[in-house]
């Protein structure tokens, strides 16, 4: 991570948020069939958001699995959110965002 970042960012949800990236990763890596997928984290004065949308077969009715199972509940830990969708273009987006 950038400088900027890690100032912005307590070392513990640091670490919280490798990991959902990690397992997001994992998660495209395993069920997705994708060809490509995009990683993105921005902060505000008042949030933390990573991004992982891949151009896979899209969730359709898999079960979250344990790995994003963790995300949810790091993201719940911090006060924050953790949301997958299927775009209408297809793939998974996933969205772990958390208050700083």
């Amino acid at each position: 991570m950038s400088s900027a970042l890690t100032d912005a960012v307590p070392h513990d949800m640091g670490d919280d948020l490798v990991v959902a990236l990690r397992e997001s990763l994992a998660n495209v890596v395993r069920h997705a069939r994708a060809r490509s997928v995009e990683v993105t984290v921005t902060t505000s004065p008042h949030r933390l958001t990573l991004e992982v949308a891949d151009d896979g077969v899209g969730l359709g009715r898999m079960h979250r699995g344990r790995e994003l199972r963790c995300a949810q509940q790091r993201a719940e830990y911090h006060s924050g959110t953790f949301q997958t969708t299927t775009p209408d273009h297809g793939g998974t987006r996933v969205v772990w965002s958390v208050p700083l």
